[in-house]
Parts: structure tokens; sequence; C-alpha cells
């Protein structure tokens, strides 16, 4: 289910203990029928309050057809919020993750303590995201989540979300290896968009160079569309690129 199409089939929740087998009236199912239209383009924050509402919208709020695009930006996000978030994703087609934040640092924690205690501590419920959406998910996109989110997140891509068809992936502290995009060469080979250029200024800026450009052209010998980038690529990895290429350049994003 998608904002505009037609709305699930689905409509009934399974008996309650207060309605126990009696079935829905007309007048339930119009409404859920009409929250059906307008759900889908609610965020996040919106969609988590309608399901306080009331059982219909809570039904609603939490069906796995309204969560077809899931968008966090600008927040302070936990593993656990994510994890939550994942039971209702089964049917997720795009996933953005654009500048989250970790948790405050604490009044005792040193920053070297901090940094090292929230490195990837939101990755196991974006774990939990992949893993439900599995096969559904088509789009994934994670730009401007340093240390909280890593590369290592494109290498669980690789394990659950075999169908991706564009990625986009920017970070600062940890940029894309070639050792993930050879784990995303084997699990997703229908990738036809991959924006995967460090963001500036890059912590690590010898992190992506020519030799993640030759395991692109390798793995992905079809792409109409690439963003690269990075005080290591020459000359050299764009040639092993174009080597590499069945038919014409992609649209290059440098």
């Amino acid at each position: 289910h998608t904002p505009g199409s037609d709305t699930p089939s689905s409509l009934c929740s399974p008996p309650s203990r207060r309605r126990g087998n009696r079935q829905l009236g007309a007048g339930t199912l119009r409404l859920r029928a009409g929250l059906f239209c307008v759900f889908p383009y609610l965020d996040v924050r919106s969609l988590l309050r309608a399901a306080e509402v009331c059982s219909d919208w809570r039904f609603v709020a939490r069906h796995p057809a309204v969560w077809t695009r899931l968008r966090l930006e600008n927040a302070r996000v936990s593993a656990e919020f994510l994890t939550t978030l994942s039971q209702w994703c089964t049917q997720t087609q795009s996933v953005v993750l654009n500048n989250l934040k970790p948790r405050s640092k604490r009044v005792n924690e040193t920053r070297e303590d901090y940094h090292k205690n929230t490195r990837g501590s939101v990755e196991p419920g974006v774990e939990a995201l992949l893993r439900s959406a599995g096969g559904s998910l088509l789009h994934l996109s994670v730009s401007q989540c340093p240390h909280i989110l890593t590369d290592r997140t494109l290498w669980l891509a690789s394990c659950y979300s075999r169908n991706l068809k564009t990625l986009t992936y920017r970070s600062s502290s940890d940029p894309i290896g070639h050792e993930v995009l050879w784990a995303l060469g084997a699990g997703c080979r229908n990738i036809s968009s991959l924006q995967v250029a460090p963001a500036h200024p890059c912590q690590q800026p010898t992190r992506f160079g020519n030799r993640c450009l030759q395991t692109i052209g390798r793995c992905w010998p079809h792409l109409r569309s690439l963003g690269v980038g990075g005080a290591s690529c020459g000359t050299q990895g764009l040639a092993a690129l174009g080597e590499q290429r069945k038919d014409a350049f992609p649209r290059l994003i440098w």
C-alpha cells in the first residue's frame, strides 16, 4: 500500500476480548478505510501520536501498509526506538536516516568515552529495521549520522536488503571502504543508483579511494547513477571503473 493506492483489504483486526467474535460495523470499516487514505502521508511523530487516540486509530497507525516509507531526520534516536518501529515495517520500501544524533553526553563522561560508547550505538535498531523490511526495501539513504552509524550499516543491508535499487551513504566519520563494497556487491546486485562520496570534512580521507572505484566497477557494471569523491580518488580509479563498464558510463556525480 502506498499513498494514493487502494486501501488494504484487511481492515478488520483480530477479535478482541471486549468485542469477542462480533464483526466490526460498517461505520468502523469506513473510518479505518478513510484513515488508511490519510495516515501514509504523516511523519513518524504524528503516527505515534495518532496511535494514542483510540483503538481504531491505533490499528491503522500501526499497520505495515502505513509504514511503506520511513523518514527520520534531525532527531535523537536510540536502538530501542528503531527496534520498536521495526515491528510495523514489514512492508517498508524506503528508509531515509538523515542527521540523526546520539544521546546527550553524561556529566562524568569524557569526550573520548562518549564517542566510544555511542559509536555504532544505533546499528542494532537499524538491523532490526532492515531485517523486518527484508526484500521489500528498495531505497536506503543514510546521511550525516556520524559515529552512531558506521559503514557496518551497509554490510547489514547486504545481508537483509537483497532487492535494493538505490543506495545513498554519506559519512564524515566512517566513509565506506572496499570490504563493505564487496559485501554489497555480493548481496545487492540490483543497485542502479549508488551515492557513496564521503561527507566533507572527512575524518578518514584516505579510506575511499581508487580501490573502491575498482570494486564498484566490478560489482555493478550496469549502474545508471554514481556519486563518488574524496582525496584518494584519481584518474587511475576512474579509468579502472570505465574498463569494467559493459554499456555507457553512468551519470557521474563527483
